[in-house]
């Protein structure tokens, strides 16, 4: 069940980084098709940097824990997230909200020990 909900949770927070926060570019601050894909782009590369980091990570901390902060670090984000997307004057605060939005839990780090944990039978 929790690995159900952890894999829910990354589609929500990449149409919100990716969709959401694009329409915000374009219409608020008036940015190009072209770009709108730019700023994803560098996103992308920065989210691959993420997660190469945590993976990397993981042979020194204990992949749950690294979890464990992830999850705390977003549900602080989240919190604020909608007040800087209100008072956002430039694109560098959406850039850092989609950031942040990146920073949403992933099982990357600790797939092999929830596939350990799965009942065979």
């Amino acid at each position: 069940m929790f690995y159900f909900i952890i894999n829910c949770i990354w589609p929500i927070c990449v149409y919100f980084a990716y969709i959401h926060c694009g329409n915000i570019l374009k219409n608020s601050f008036h940015y190009t098709a072209t770009q709108v894909i730019h700023q994803n782009f560098i996103l992308s590369i920065v989210q691959i940097g993420k997660d190469i980091f945590a993976c990397l990570l993981s042979y020194r901390v204990y992949p749950l824990k690294i979890l464990k902060v992830h999850l705390l670090l977003f549900l602080v984000f989240i919190l604020i997230c909608p007040f800087l997307l209100e008072t956002a004057t430039s694109s560098w605060i959406v850039f850092l909200v989609q950031y942040g939005i990146i920073l949403s839990p992933r099982i990357c780090p600790a797939i092999p020990i929830f596939y350990k944990n799965f009942p065979v039978l």
